[in-house]
């Protein structure tokens, strides 16, 4: 039996997401296609890729193309169904409303506090070569290692020393690397079960959270809206359904998104 859905998905997501099809018992009904998380660094890039992958689904008998993304900094804005086939995107900001299971839980936190680092383990076990140090850099691909991936926040510093010395290495670490930490009060564990590196990765977030003077927390993972992607239904409040004829528009509001016609 051919598949009824295309899934096209963040690799951040992917342990939790496979999990579920597992769980559900129709792993075999889906074609899934994961974007690696360094595209969110370039949205363009990444938002071309999704509209190309998009357009491919016209024609193959797909019942629905579900995107496992939310607006992700517009990267879903503008996103049009192909013939034939309807696009259903979850109604979120970002990743953080799918691991917390709505966009409301989120936005309760993000008001409770705004300052807040979220670590997933996704986000922890990056499959791009990336560290969660060098995730937040506003610097990030300023250096690279041998192989082209960006350099640890060790080699940054024995880099900076060699070439200005160890006085201008601490300011340039500072002001360049360390700089958009200071936006931050609180770092949140998202506390999922079937995490093989719980524990690890726990003790990790509050190490890094004292190093930062930063709050540490843990949040429960609740793939309620992730399992409801996979196995619908779809309700409006929750999900953009778009048909073809159709593109998806930001409304920059607590609606997120809404579809308007081509």
């Amino acid at each position: 039996m051919p598949a009824r859905f295309r899934l096209l998905a963040c690799e951040v997501l992917r342990e939790e997401a496979e999990l579920l099809l597992r769980e559900l018992g129709t792993a075999d009904r889906f074609d899934a296609e994961w974007f690696e998380m360094g595209l969110h660094e370039k949205p363009e890039h990444l938002k071309a890729e999704l509209k190309t992958r998009v357009a491919a689904c016209a024609g193959l008998g797909y019942e629905a193309i579900l995107l496992l993304f939310g607006l992700c900094s517009n990267v879903t804005a503008g996103l049009e169904a192909p013939a034939g086939v309807r696009l259903v995107i979850p109604r979120v900001h970002d990743c953080v409303s799918l691991y917390l299971g709505s966009g409301k839980r989120y936005m309760a936190e993000h008001a409770a506090e705004a300052g807040t680092y979220w670590f997933s383990r996704g986000f922890l076990h990056r499959t791009d070569g990336r560290s969660p140090e060098s995730s937040g850099l506003g610097v990030s691909g300023m250096l690279t290692d041998q192989d082209g991936k960006p350099a640890s926040r060790e080699e940054m510093y024995r880099r900076f020393v060699e070439e200005y010395g160890e006085e201008n290495a601490d300011y340039l670490m500072e002001t360049l690397v360390d700089s958009w930490k200071k936006n931050y009060r609180r770092a949140v564990y998202l506390d999922w079960d079937g995490n093989a590196d719980r524990e690890a990765d726990k003790r990790y977030v509050q190490d890094y959270a004292e190093q930062n003077n930063w709050r540490f927390e843990t949040k429960p993972v609740d793939l309620r809206l992730v399992r409801a992607l996979m196995g619908g239904p779809w309700p409006e409040d929750e999900f953009v359904t778009v048909l073809p004829g159709q593109r998806v528009i930001a409304t920059n509001d607590n609606e997120v998104m809404r579809v308007a016609r081509v």
